[in-house]
C-alpha cells in the first residue's frame, strides 16, 4: 500500500497553481483596501462640519444655576 499514492488520489484535484494562488492573495489585498478606503470615505462624509475644531458654530455652554432655585425643599447647609 503506497501512502503516497492514496494522498496524491485527494490532494491533486484541489491543487491550485500559484497564479491561481497570487491571483487570490491580490484579490484579498484589493478587496481589505476596497473597505479601507468607504470607511475612510464615509466618515469623512458623515464627520463634523467645517470650523468645528476651531469652535465655530459651537452652542454655547449651558448656565448654570443654583439647585435651590427648582428644588426649594433642599437642605445645602453643610455644602455652601
Amino acid at each position: 500500500m503506497d501512502v503516497n499514492a492514496l494522498n496524491d488520489a485527494w490532494v491533486l484535484p484541489w491543487e491550485m497553481g500559484s497564479r491561481l494562488a497570487y491571483s487570490l492573495g491580490f484579490l484579498f489585498l484589493f478587496i481589505v483596501s476596497l473597505i479601507a478606503s468607504g470607511m475612510t470615505v464615509f466618515m469623512i462624509r458623515t464627520g463634523p462640519r467645517r470650523g468645528h475644531a476651531r469652535g465655530k458654530g459651537r452652542s454655547r455652554p449651558p448656565e448654570i444655576r443654583s439647585p435651590e432655585e427648582e428644588n426649594p425643599d433642599l437642605d445645602l447647609g453643610d455644602w455652601k
